[in-house]
């Protein structure tokens, strides 16, 4: 959701309520001076419907942010930005973190779940997760998730280390995850045409890192496929996401098949899969997706999957960066 600098992505499996992240996003928007003070945000039933949430969420998100003088309510004109929120350190941390607790410990109580219990759980939780987080040497950052999922596994391969994929977006929606992977990881890896704007977010964020830049090539059997079509052939692509289809045309255009067309969607719905590919010559296929994709359709078509690679001489900086890590 996006209206006069406010973006708004909710995330549906960090856990996170959805009154907190609209809180944490309001903030980020106040603190990156994409909201001004006096800025008028949008009414709470509005902003309600956009995100497909209660209107109960979003008036409590603004009241908290009310009575932590951030934003003021001005019955019959609106909800307005009052003051850039001070950086409190950890204490808004804290505060999110006390608020997941007084979840986990009502949903304890109705479970009729005993406090030895939930401690016991709570304390094997706790252990856990920092020892995942821990063993991370470093963390790959890209545009679009077939990449970043690629990437890594192919650096996980070759250097044995481990290295979650986290995209953009991920980290622009201030996911809580990706910034704590990120603080505890050794280093931070992303495509040479992202490093500007990682760069930016870690310095934002405050995270000090180093970021490593590689180069990738589009898989060179993929592009030799392609380009053996005629225009009169119809061509698609199926992907996890939008990011995806707009890198796949521009490797296409660098490779001077400019001229080629193409019809995308990210669809998982079988009957729209079908659909899709009914009147296609030629099915492009990211690799997050070609499993599925197998499995669903049915009528014969020229599949190819679209790959990406990491340059060679990329791969060789970035083992040595990450065994020197280690030293």
């Amino acid at each position: 959701m996006s209206r006069n600098g406010l973006n708004i992505k909710l995330q549906k499996t960090t856990g996170i309520p959805y009154y907190v992240q609209i809180e944490n996003q309001i903030i980020s928007a106040i603190r990156a001076e994409s909201l001004l003070k006096n800025d008028r945000l949008p009414p709470e039933r509005e902003l309600a419907d956009m995100l497909g949430v209660s209107r109960k969420t979003v008036s409590r998100a603004y009241g908290n942010l009310v009575a932590q003088g951030v934003l003021s309510c001005e019955q019959g004109r609106g909800t307005f930005v009052l003051e850039r929120p001070a950086d409190h350190g950890h204490s808004g941390a804290l505060e999110e973190m006390e608020a997941h607790m007084t979840s986990a410990i009502e949903l304890a109580l109705q479970s009729g779940i005993d406090e030895k219990n939930l401690l016991r759980t709570f304390t094997r939780s706790v252990h856990r997760q920092y020892k995942n987080v821990q063993r991370i040497d470093a963390v790959f950052i890209e545009c679009n998730v077939e990449q970043a999922r690629s990437f890594s596994k192919q650096l996980e391969s070759a250097s044995g280390k481990t290295i979650p994929p986290y995209t953009l977006s991920e980290i622009e929606a201030m996911d809580p995850r990706a910034q704590r992977q990120i603080a505890q990881a050794g280093m931070v890896i992303t495509t040479f045409n992202h490093m500007g704007t990682v760069k930016e977010l870690l310095q934002y964020l405050k995270i000090d890192k180093r970021v490593i830049g590689v180069a990738i090539t589009p898989n060179l059997e993929s592009l030799i496929r392609i380009a053996k079509y005629p225009a009169s052939k119809k061509i698609g692509l199926i992907s996890l996401s939008e990011e995806f289809f707009f890198s796949v045309r521009s490797a296409l255009k660098m490779a001077g098949l400019d001229h080629v067309e193409m019809a995308f969607t990210t669809t998982y719905d079988p009957k729209s899969i079908v659909a899709f590919v009914q009147d296609l010559d030629v099915l492009v296929v990211s690799p997050g997706r070609m499993e599925d994709v197998v499995k669903t359709i049915s009528k014969p078509v020229d599949m190819i999957e679209f790959e990406y690679q990491l340059d060679q001489g990329s791969l060789e900086v970035v083992l040595s960066k990450l065994t020197d890590s280690n030293d």
